[in-house]
């Protein structure tokens, strides 16, 4: 699929559709923190599964009532069922890879090495969708994940098991980052559909085996992770619909931005680490964005040796 005829802004002078995707992937990232949050306020005794399937539960259905309801055909159409599915297989090994990090130990000491995915996704980006990245944008996400990690704790558990688990959730992250941008040629309401199946209908099963009725109060935080997900998955989409994978890479670390400013409103006053980290990961998104305005509008594009990637 061929990249869109596109504009460059005033100031900075960005190729307006790039703009759009960076302003859509920081969205993306906003509504994915108020879904963790709101995952917080669910007591631990009820299963991550039960979460999740819930979650793509609320997903389906808004997506029929919401996009189906004129051709809901337009939901199951897809040239490409393969890539699809193994797409949403990532959005199944996210949540596992997390539950069996529950089981093993403390989240926070390991939870730094999921923070490789947008490293990982610039990586990807060149044999699956055949993208060159200029060296700024690896610069500007390594300099978003140095961001990251003042946000975090790193200690020595990222060499135990528990570590490579969260890599893997972070894996299964950035390869559905690629395999959206892969997809680009596919509607956007077949890739909110197909990015359910594979979680609901895999966890269903599970879910029913530990079951636990929730209170109307859970129920109704469950419904809405599900709700604000979805709209998480869509900004995600048209991010990456608008440029390239790796150029939206380092804006995956305005999460930390999110996540500050909800701490923040709930009477939290931040230390220096994570003031740090803040300053580092917008350092990071202005460079990224300054570097691609000094590019020629050929360059900025998606500078890829196939068109459709995957």
């Amino acid at each position: 699929m061929n990249s869109p005829i596109t504009t460059r802004t005033g100031w900075p002078n960005v190729d307006r559709t790039m703009l759009r995707g960076a302003v859509a992937m920081c969205v993306a990232m906003l509504f994915w923190t108020l879904a963790e949050t709101t995952f917080s306020l669910i007591p631990r005794d009820y299963s991550v599964y039960q979460v999740v399937w819930t979650r793509y539960g609320v997903h389906l259905v808004l997506v029929f009532l919401l996009l189906g309801r004129r051709d809901i055909g337009r939901l199951f159409r897809t040239r490409r069922p393969g890539l699809q599915l193994v797409r949403s297989a990532c959005m199944l090994g996210m949540p596992v890879f997390f539950a069996l990090i529950l089981g093993s130990g403390p989240v926070a000491r390991v939870w730094p090495a999921f923070w490789l995915a947008p490293i990982l996704v610039v990586g990807l980006a060149i044999p699956l969708l055949g993208e060159r990245p200029p060296m700024h944008r690896w610069l500007a996400t390594g300099l978003g994940l140095l961001g990251a990690l003042s946000f975090l704790h790193v200690s020595s558990d990222l060499l135990a098991w528990g570590a490579l688990l969260a890599l893997g959730s972070g894996a299964s992250f950035g390869l559905y980052l690629v395999l959206t941008r892969a997809l680009m040629s596919e509607s956007l309401e077949s890739r909110l559909f197909y990015t359910a199946v594979v979680p609901f209908l895999c966890l269903t099963p599970v879910t029913l085996f530990m079951w636990r009725t929730p209170t109307p109060r859970v129920l109704l935080l469950m419904a809405l992770i599900g709700a604000v997900g979805l709209v998480s998955l869509w900004a995600l989409d048209r991010a990456l619909d608008l440029a390239p994978a790796s150029f939206g890479a380092p804006f995956l670390f305005t999460f930390f931005l999110v996540e500050l400013g909800v701490s923040v409103l709930r009477g939290a006053m931040p230390g220096w680490r994570r003031v740090l980290g803040a300053c580092v990961i917008v350092a990071a998104a202005a460079w990224a964005l300054f570097a691609e305005s000094r590019r020629g509008r050929r360059g900025s594009g998606a500078e890829l040796l196939s068109p459709d990637g995957v």
